[in-house]
């Protein structure tokens, strides 16, 4: 059942989206304006989101570490002051 909505929800989504850029790209055009660079980009799906998670997976730990340790230098910083 849930998964079902998730499905409606998302082709909403998907149908907003699709929508938005249509409506910036009259604009743009009304205005003379060029297209924007990068704005047909689409959001990743459920499957590919997935691989690249896996794909982060070995390095996610070396991630937090890395801005655990940059948060605490710039408290040690900010607390200097």
């Amino acid at each position: 059942m849930f998964h079902l909505d998730f499905d409606q929800i998302n082709l909403e989504i998907n149908q907003a989206e699709k929508k938005l850029k249509e409506n910036i790209k009259k604009l743009y055009d009304a205005e003379k304006k060029p297209e924007i660079r990068g704005f047909n980009l689409k959001s990743l799906s459920r499957e590919e989101r997935q691989e690249f998670d896996q794909l982060l997976e070995p390095y996610i730990w070396d991630l937090y570490i890395y801005i655990y340790l940059k948060n605490k230098r710039k408290r040690k910083y900010l607390s200097s002051f």
